[in-house]
């Protein structure tokens, strides 16, 4: 028995490497003659700013400041996750990419640990039901494919194709930090005993995921309370932690740990983000709204459709109701009319799941169905997403390898503090590939980004000549200016850039050097 969970695991391992690295190997491998895989591919929009952050820390950073506004402030000790990654690069020589694709690799490895352990030790006598929930829960998605259609003419996708942090198999494949933070979740959420190093977990979770450390400190109060309310004799004393039952205690002990040793830096974060004026700025602009209820719903099914069952078929079992209460949780809260609606969906595929697999225990052919019902989303997304990618060369995925040539040149050529003015697409991509600042970049981290958005959208349309351009660039500070195939098609480079300006050419790619 004990060698056949080592192949089974095993198996699980293999298949978790073979999906967080196989779309990635076919997307660089249909790159094509003259581009080049930039090596981000979902929600890059997100990863150039991950990659950026690393950057600061390759260069010697341990406090953030925001990679894409020109004139960032002092910054805060945010993001540590990520600057220590760009640290060990510099330590190891290892490429700021291959240390992301590292770190997300083992995080994935580490999420498929914690999820087995998770679901054994909520269901410790049904096997069937625990193995069935790991793989559905790891490689699974939603029904919003049903919808996808309809929602990509309104450019507002269903929550399993853009909601990465509530999917574990979204976290695989997307970024290096989701993995990691939503492992630590589940350990947490694990039932027993708590620990120290329940609260060393709470830090490096708070660390990764404030969201997720709120979240878990939640779940474990309502679970506390539920439990103390329905279990417990009305003689004992609320503070004789001695006397308590295991399903009250353990969810206590383990909430007082996360309390201790998450609040503290989450307390800390939402200080920085409200102190320092340019983090504040780029705080007000960090919204993810939740794009629509039937798109939460549709990315929810089919598992959402019958949890409710196997939650009322076995109410009475502590660890289910833990499920209960984390999906019950986070959806209601991911309702209200909040700023950042989405990042409380973390791992709610999770308990779903779980409850639902326990309604089906018996109904193999019926489990079967609804697994080919959540199929399609997964396969588009592991498959048919990196090649609609390859096939359009998507700009956000790929570089010419003249714009990549120049990436590589600025990096190489210009003090570190220089700022760059380019497109809003190249923007995104000179502060990751490069360390440089740009004027605008990124929707939120640039601050004041609708404003400087127009400003450089106006500078590449030639709405500026003469003297309004050259006090322009002078106000704002541009040391260097980035024309390339995204700054033509916004219309060119006004010709009023004298020829000794030229410091550098690619190909299509030429780079000026503001007098």
């Amino acid at each position: 028995m004990a060698s056949e969970d080592r192949r089974w695991h095993l198996g699980v391992a293999l298949a978790v490497v073979f999906v967080a690295v196989a779309p990635y190997l076919l997307a660089w491998w249909l790159a094509g003659e003259g581009w080049v895989f930039s090596g981000l591919l979902y929600n890059p929009r997100d990863g150039y700013t991950y990659l950026a952050k690393m950057r600061e820390g390759w260069m010697g950073a341990w406090r953030f400041t925001l990679p894409y506004t020109a004139h960032p402030g002092r910054g805060a000790y945010l993001y540590l996750f990520h600057l220590a990654l760009g640290h060990l690069a510099r330590w190891t020589g290892l490429s700021l990419l291959f240390t992301y694709h590292l770190a997300r690799v083992l995080g994935a490895l580490v999420l498929a640990w914690a999820l087995g352990r998770f679901f054994a030790a909520v269901f410790p006598s049904r096997p069937d039901v625990r193995r069935f929930a790991w793989l559905v829960a790891l490689f699974g998605l939603g029904m919003g494919w049903l919808v996808l259609p309809w929602a990509l003419r309104t450019s507002s996708l269903p929550i399993d194709f853009g909601v990465t942090e509530a999917y574990p198999f979204l976290t695989i494949l997307t970024n290096a930090h989701f993995p990691w933070a939503l492992a630590l979740m589940l350990w947490l959420l694990t039932p027993m005993e708590g620990t120290w190093l329940h609260g060393v977990a709470a830090l490096m979770l708070a660390l990764l995921s404030p969201f997720g450390i709120l979240l878990s400190g939640l779940i474990l109060a309502v679970q506390f309370a539920w439990a103390y309310t329905t279990t417990m004799p009305a003689s004992t004393a609320w503070w004789d932690i001695r006397r308590f039952s295991p399903a009250v205690r353990h969810p206590l002990t383990r909430g007082l740990w996360v309390a201790l040793g998450g609040l503290p830096y989450t307390a800390y974060a939402y200080w920085s983000l409200h102190h320092d004026p340019v983090l504040a700025g780029w705080a007000a602009q960090n919204q993810t709204p939740l794009p629509s209820v039937w798109h939460l719903i549709s990315g929810l099914l089919p598992w959402l459709a019958i949890a409710p069952l196997g939650l009322w078929k076995h109410a009475g079992d502590e660890r289910v109701r833990l499920l209960g209460i984390w999906a019950a949780l986070s959806v209601g809260i991911a309702l209200l009319p909040l700023a950042l609606q989405n990042r409380f969906l973390i791992g709610v595929y999770i308990p779903l799941v779980g409850l639902a697999m326990l309604s089906l225990r018996h109904r193999r052919t019926l489990r079967l169905v609804m697994v080919s019902l959540a199929l399609p989303s997964a396969l588009l997304m592991g498959i048919g997403y990196p090649l609609h990618m390859a096939a359009t060369h998507e700009g956000l995925i790929y570089l010419t390898t003249d714009e990549a040539q120049a990436m590589t040149w600025l990096r190489e050529h210009t003090p570190p503090e220089s700022i760059v003015l380019a497109a809003p697409q190249t923007g995104l991509l000179i502060p990751a590939f490069t360390g440089r600042r740009v004027l605008y970049g990124h929707p939120m981290e640039t601050v004041e980004a609708p404003r400087y958005r127009e400003l450089t959208g106006d500078f590449f349309r030639r709405c500026f000549h003469g003297q309004q351009a050259w006090n322009f660039l002078h106000r704002e500070g541009v040391d260097y200016i980035f024309l390339g195939p995204r700054e033509r098609a916004l219309g060119g480079l006004p010709i009023y850039l004298p020829p000794e300006s030229v410091v550098a050419r690619f190909g299509e790619v030429v780079i000026y050097r503001v007098p």
